[in-house]
């Protein structure tokens, strides 16, 4: 006849098995949670973490304003927001860090445009803004206004630390009547890319490269 299991084993095992179901439990909870999330989003057209228009929201709504200023002939600019090093904010602040830091950003995009522009969560990194009735000139000038701020204020964690960030922002202005709303957008991508070069040329330069 074999020889009970000693019962330090079976409390092993029952731990095992009571780690295991909690796992379980926290990825359904988890994966619910986001469906939950994704349908919202579908529905309202609203990213859940920011309050800001959905990436297909807003390409939308870029589509209707640049026919619309095509037609009126009205100006029309748009603004694309990056966190900068928006990997190591998750390493060291975890991936709620992250998520605020997207908040942070968003909220001083909002605060810093009219009613009628359109804020939109563009990636998870990127807050893209339009501006209607916009040239150039004024939406640099909201271009300024909104890193200054970013540079101004630190993101708060509920546990009372805060960190700095840094963002690149790139702008565009609609200027022939053969542009779309992804040209628009491309253009803003291309200034963005030339801004984070500058931002790293100067970083470069402060630590003597």
């Amino acid at each position: 006849m074999a020889a009970p299991l000693p019962f330090a084993l079976w409390l092993a095992a029952l731990g095992w098995l009571l780690a295991t179901l909690a796992i379980v439990a926290w990825y359904r909870q988890r994966r619910a949670r986001r469906q939950l999330r994704a349908g919202i989003e579908r529905r309202l057209g609203v990213d859940v973490l920011t309050g800001l228009a959905t990436r297909s929201g807003f390409l939308g709504r870029a589509e209707h304003e640049v026919n619309r200023s095509q037609r009126a002939g009205h100006a029309l600019s748009v603004l694309l927001v990056e966190i900068s090093e928006m990997r190591q904010i998750n390493m060291q602040y975890g991936h709620h860090g992250g998520d605020l830091a997207l908040r942070h950003v968003a909220d001083i995009c909002r605060a810093h445009v009219r009613d009628f522009d359109v804020c939109g969560r563009f990636s998870s990194q990127e807050i893209a803004i339009l501006l209607p009735d916009t040239k150039l000139v004024g939406a640099r000038q909201v271009l300024d206004r909104i890193r200054e701020q970013i540079v101004a204020t630190n993101v708060q964690l509920e546990d009372g630390r805060s960190f700095p960030i840094l963002a690149s922002i790139g702008v565009a202005e609609l200027v022939s009547d053969v542009e779309d709303a992804e040209d628009l957008l491309l253009a803003a991508d291309g200034s963005l890319r030339r801004a984070k070069a500058r931002r790293d040329d100067e970083i470069d330069e402060l630590l003597g490269g």
